[in-house]
């Protein structure tokens, strides 16, 4: 009896001693799958968003621990994905409406009907139907349309807006999921004052306690490389109002000098003089311009006043970029839904209405002695009692604060 219950003992031990064993290695195999796993994300987006490309047919599975510890937007932006997914799994989204005429308020047509059910599965009108007339309630949904893309929110069935329309749903949830990589990437704002430049978006947006406050159009840098605004986070510290244009050296060479050959009272007529790189001004006429094709001696800037390139203040977060916001006189370009003319930085539609946001701790800077100031026009650096973070992001996919799912063409292809 004793020996069959030492026995019994013996096996009872040895069993768990290996179950103990095989728990161990199964969790620690489980971690490094799912370290590697995140590694090799983290890696393939830094080597090129185009690595994140959406591959599977089928529905894509999404972890729910996935928004844990991520930022409000980011669960947003999943709770999307989510129902985006349905959409391709119940196979009720039409890739291919096969419209190619436009429509406005009024007409008719068979086809509208498939343009109707389509808007109302993206949840841009309540309800659907079979009417074949483009009445209020179709024209309502296209304009909600258009604004989530950014489009002119006309009413009108543009080819623009069918462009759009059709896109396949699989598309759609490859730059929703390529969105969500980023926000991954990104720690949640946990900040009192931040401001955030949504580049695809031509928008800047100011937050107080993760809470939007306004928005404001931005211009920002062409789509070729070198003058591609740059996606990087710092901190605004200053304000110059009235301030002179130091004009980079590229833009000197490629687009001043000639224009100096060509015009001899160029640089009067544009407000601008030449300086040493000390700052000593130079008169203009002592510089035989002809000589100067790609190395220039000198630098050039343009003074404070109405054809200030900068207009009436800088916004400055000193960048390894050179890349700051300011003002600008060429109003008219904010009018237009695609805004990429700056060499890299980032003009601002109202700079005034943004200025006194940021200056409303210094308290010596009331809205009165700051245009007291630009009536004065001298150029006057205001330090920020109260630095404010700035972000320059890159979104092509993100939910609004109205919680409406937006897209913005993919303006530099980082996608």
């Amino acid at each position: 009896m004793n020996f069959l219950k030492k026995s019994t003992y013996k096996a009872f031990f040895t069993f768990l001693v290996d179950f103990l064993i095989l728990l161990v290695f199964s969790v620690i195999g489980f971690v490094f799958i799912q370290a590697a796993t995140f590694n090799r994300n983290i890696s393939n987006f830094k080597r090129h968003p185009k690595s994140t490309h959406y591959t599977e047919p089928n529905y894509i599975k999404s972890n729910p621990f996935d928004t844990l510890n991520y930022s409000r937007e980011y669960m947003l932006l999943n709770q999307k994905f989510e129902e985006y997914n349905e959409l391709l799994k119940n196979r009720k989204y039409n890739s291919n409406l096969n419209i190619t005429n436009e429509f406005k308020f009024g007409d008719s047509s068979n086809m509208l009907v498939n343009v109707r059910n389509q808007l109302y599965l993206l949840g841009d009108i309540k309800e659907t139907s079979q009417s074949i007339l483009y009445d209020s309630s179709l024209f309502y949904g296209v304009k909600n349309f258009q604004n989530r893309y950014g489009l002119k929110p006309n009413g009108i069935l543009t080819k623009q807006t069918l462009l759009q329309l059709n896109k396949p749903i699989e598309k759609l949830i490859q730059t929703i999921q390529l969105n969500l990589t980023r926000r991954k990437l990104e720690l949640p704002k946990n900040l009192e004052d931040y401001v955030v430049v949504n580049l695809p978006e031509f928008k800047l947006y100011t937050y107080f306690n993760s809470e939007e406050t306004s928005s404001y159009k931005v211009i920002i840098g062409k789509t070729t490389k070198k003058n591609q605004t740059k996606i990087f986070n710092d901190t605004i510290e200053y304000l110059v109002f009235c301030p002179y244009w130091n004009i980079p050296k590229g833009i000197i060479i490629k687009e001043i000098l000639p224009e100096i050959k060509k015009n001899k009272n160029f640089l009067h007529q544009n407000n601008m003089e030449v300086t040493t790189h000390q700052g000593e001004i130079i008169p203009s006429t002592r510089i035989n311009w002809s000589i100067y094709t790609k190395n220039f001696s000198y630098a050039i800037r343009q003074r404070p006043g109405k054809k200030n390139a900068l207009g009436k203040v800088k916004f400055l977060f000193p960048n390894p970029y050179s890349i700051y916001i300011h003002d600008t006189p060429e109003k008219k370009l904010f009018s237009k839904e695609t805004r990429t003319f700056s060499h890299g930085c980032i003009r601002v539609e109202t700079p005034l209405k943004l200025a006194f946001y940021l200056l409303r701790y210094n308290k010596n800077y009331s809205q009165q002695k700051i245009n007291q100031i630009i009536k004065n026009g001298k150029q006057t650096y205001i330090k920020l009692k109260n630095k404010v973070p700035i972000y320059i992001t890159y979104y092509t996919a993100w939910v609004d604060s109205s919680g409406k799912l937006n897209f913005r063409d993919d303006i530099y292809d980082r996608d």
